[in-house]
């Protein structure tokens, strides 16, 4: 007969627990504060008054960025009403979902144990816990993108090509990960098969073609020439310099170098008195750089595909920006490296992984110092992560209470 120890310990080790438990947490930390502002946060101004747009059918609505995304936001308002609820559940809910992708990604690239360490900095990261819970485009073009990949690797193709043409149909960046799927392809040998690639390839354009001019249409109630507008969607930034924008948007620029070489954080004040703080967890933060050449280390040592892929994704998602900075002067913002959080959790939670199975190989008191400082790590996460996060403001809301400046 089992004990109760040995079932218990089987449950914590089960992968149903391990995915249901971080899109649990991810799920009730996000319901615990999506009250918290009871009014527009950061890009919210523009999308919700979109998506308000769309459901009372009046005009004016913003050509910066395709529609989906907005018709999300949309279909969130007409459910629950013009309020919090109503403009972010659909991102809380598409931010489950990416938490659950992504925990099946690092599964399939480095197993489970890795896939756990990973998951618990991806649901426990600052930036992105606070930007997928908003009526903003992120979340939904994020989880778009994270589902493209787990189809690439699963070597569905089709659908891998779909699902990323409807990220870019929910902001454009989504194309983005176009470059990490055709890098891969193309290093690993599956190049030799060209075939797959190009049914990749002709369901992106495909379903991107078709379902711009009809998310277009759904939104705004006009049949528009989508070459137009596709032109004008990858050329409507470019060359827009942070000096254009107005004081206070100007303010919260950041070059794309910056975004890793500096510990930058930009505090988000709201009438209540509440300062929220926008910023990279310190500790996922610190490792960037490190887990990077940890990866390339990888790949050329022992030629491993996980230190690949997260070497292209963190490259199509985040290093792209600089030379796009540079050639064009075009703007950005910090919250634009979020995509990359993924390559960045994934490439720490291969290297704790590597680190916990040294330790347990060893099985001597070094050991054990080795697997404790893997726990101590992933606590120590995600405990800065609470000091910094939304919630914390729940528990101790005077902590970074001020007046409004």
């Amino acid at each position: 007969m089992i004990s109760w120890r040995a079932r218990l310990l089987r449950l914590l080790d089960s992968e149903k627990f391990h995915i249901g438990g971080l899109a649990g947490v991810c799920l009730l930390m996000h319901l615990a504060v999506i009250r918290q502002v009871k009014y527009f946060v950061f890009d919210e101004i523009y999308y919700v008054l979109d998506a308000v747009k769309i459901v009372f059918h009046r005009n004016g609505l913003g050509a910066a960025h395709p529609s989906l995304g907005k018709l999300f936001i949309a279909a969130g308002t007409w459910m629950f009403g013009y309020n919090p609820w109503g403009w972010r559940m659909f991102s809380v809910i598409f931010s489950v979902l990416s938490v659950i992708l992504f925990y099946l990604i690092c599964r399939r690239l480095g197993g489970k144990r890795t896939a756990l360490f990973a998951g618990l900095l991806f649901t426990f990261e600052n930036l992105t816990f606070w930007h997928l819970g908003l009526g903003i485009l992120d979340p939904f073009f994020i989880m778009f993108m994270l589902l493209s990949f787990l189809l690439y690797l699963q070597n569905r193709y089709v659908l891998s090509g779909a699902s990323l043409a409807l990220s870019a149909l929910c902001k454009f960046t989504g194309l983005f990960g176009v470059l990490v799927i055709f890098g891969h392809w193309l290093i690993t040998g599956r190049g030799r098969g060209i075939r797959k690639i190009l049914l990749f390839s002709a369901a992106g354009v495909v379903i991107f073609l078709l379902f711009l001019p009809l998310t277009d249409f759904l939104a705004s109630g006009e049949w528009l020439n989508p070459l137009g507008r596709l032109h004008y969607l990858v050329f409507s930034h470019v060359g827009t310099s942070a000096t254009e924008l107005p004081a206070e948007a100007r303010s919260l620029t950041a070059q794309p170098w910056d975004w890793v070489l500096k510990p930058l954080t930009t505090d988000a004040y709201f009438a209540n008195g509440l300062v929220n703080k926008e910023l990279i967890t310190p500790t996922l933060w610190a490792l960037i750089v490190p887990s990077m050449i940890y990866m390339i280390y990888e790949w050329v040592r022992n030629r491993r595909d996980i230190a690949l892929f997260c070497l292209l994704w963190f490259a199509g998602t985040y290093v792209i920006w600089i030379p796009l900075a540079l050639i064009s002067g075009t703007y950005t913002y910090l919250f634009y490296f979020m995509p990359a959080i993924g390559a960045v959790s994934l490439a720490i939670g291969f290297a704790l992984n590597r680190i916990w199975e040294v330790g347990r190989d060893r099985g001597t008191r070094f050991g054990y110092l080795l697997r404790a400082s893997v726990v101590a790590y992933l606590v120590l996460d995600i405990v800065v992560f609470f000091i910094f996060s939304p919630i914390m403001t729940l528990f101790a809301p005077h902590i970074f209470a001020r007046a409004v400046p």
